[in-house]
């Protein structure tokens, strides 16, 4: 009796090792289109603004997805919601392969961030319910750093691949790897506690506690101006490599990949940081650093530069968003996490795919470094301000 009740009882160490690998497999396979949809999109257009209106596109399937993804977490099965995303996400990405005019590519995108954004809240909510509280932030780090890592093998690959079959070919690789994510997740075998029954909830209970909070509050508004002007930034970097230094497809994958460095040694270091420096002093010092890398780029206008732009620019939102995700799971009851992630990442997001078409437009009327210059301004200036909110208030620090 008492093994069949210990076999009944499902791993910790079993789950959180599935939910690595589904997780794994999903990002790398979204590295290889990160660069293939872009790049698909000039080739037919020749356009940096219209790069601007596929990354609003996939902004808004996010903001989209926002409105309900955290009720549907909060009420339903986890592993049920993960699995069917991931199955989603391979046949729309699938759709590449046989058709590939600009407006399915726009909805390709839409649809496959809006899928994205169910799951990802998804897994905030399951990684909480597994990992104790105060091993959190090692564990948000492996994840990071792991999808860092994806995006030094994906671009690279995905270019290379894109060089062979055409950039359709590294989309088509995107969707195999959600069917073999999908597959893991068939696997999971989550604790009840992580299964919050059907029943009827507040739909604006996130927004509500994000509100009452008075750091969430604060984090939520400076993260959405953050959001807003610089969620184009990577078609920027994108289109000064293939436009103004004349480089191939190649060359951007290694432009991506190198710069993904950065965010696993952010996300390798996130957690020692956090354990040393209150989530504050992470958060802050994360986008002044982001906003000094972008300004370095506006002075100086070299493949090289850019890439060690890039670099720090990566290890400086990568250090945020891990420190961010960190302190909202631990102060978040459990019952509305997910309305609560889901609400967080919608208001954050609900400006940005304005920020990403204004941000490619006035690239191609006043040039790289004006973009990047205004860029790396505005995110000091937010650093600046939150200093002065209940932000830096907050002197916890992780667990050991």
């Amino acid at each position: 009796m008492t093994g069949s009740v210990a076999a009944a009882v499902p791993s910790p160490r079993r789950n959180f090792a599935l939910l690595w690998l589904a997780q794994a497999l999903s990002v790398t396979g979204s590295a290889f289109s990160f660069v293939a949809m872009p790049i698909l999109v000039l080739r037919a257009t020749g356009s940096v603004a219209h790069m601007g209106w596929l990354t609003a596109a996939g902004s808004i399937g996010t903001i989209g997805a926002g409105a309900f993804a955290g009720h549907l977490v909060d009420r339903y099965d986890h592993r049920r919601i993960l699995v069917t995303c991931d199955a989603a996400r391979a046949a729309v990405f699938a759709t590449v392969l046989v058709d590939r005019q600009v407006g399915v590519l726009y909805a390709v995108m839409l649809i496959g961030s809006a899928l994205g954004m169910v799951s990802q809240v998804c897994y905030t909510s399951v990684v909480a319910g597994v990992v104790p509280t105060g091993q959190l932030a090692a564990a948000n780090g492996k994840f990071d750093a792991t999808y860092a890592v994806a995006y030094i093998v994906g671009p690279v690959s995905g270019a290379s691949l894109s060089a062979v079959t055409g950039p359709a070919g590294a989309v088509g690789a995107n969707a195999l790897m959600f069917a073999l994510s999908c597959g893991s997740l068939t696997l999971l075998r989550l604790p009840a506690a992580t299964r919050t029954p059907p029943a009827p909830g507040d739909r604006l209970a996130g927004l509500a506690f994000l509100w009452r909070h008075p750091a969430l509050r604060a984090l939520t508004v400076i993260a959405s101006v953050i959001s807003l002007c610089t969620l184009g930034l990577t078609d920027v970097f994108i289109y000064y490599v293939r436009h103004d230094l004349g480089q191939s497809d190649t060359a951007v994958g290694y432009l991506v990949g190198a710069a993904a460095l950065g965010a696993v040694a952010s996300a390798t270091a996130a957690p020692r940081l956090r354990q040393r420096l209150s989530f504050g002093t992470c958060w802050v010092g994360a986008y002044v650093l982001c906003g000094t890398a972008a300004l370095s780029l506006a002075l100086r206008h070299t493949l090289a530069q850019a890439v060690v732009a890039a670099t720090l620019f990566s290890f400086g939102t990568t250090l945020a968003n891990t420190c961010s995700r960190t302190y909202r799971q631990t102060v978040t009851p459990p019952a509305v996490l997910g309305r609560v992630t889901s609400a967080f990442w919608t208001v954050q997001s609900a400006l940005a795919p304005v920020g990403a078409v204004a941000l490619t437009t006035s690239t191609s009327a006043y040039g790289v470094p004006a973009v990047t210059g205004t860029v790396g301004t505005i995110c000091l200036a937010a650093a600046a301000s939150s200093l002065l909110t209940p932000i830096t208030r907050s002197t916890k620090r992780t667990a050991p």
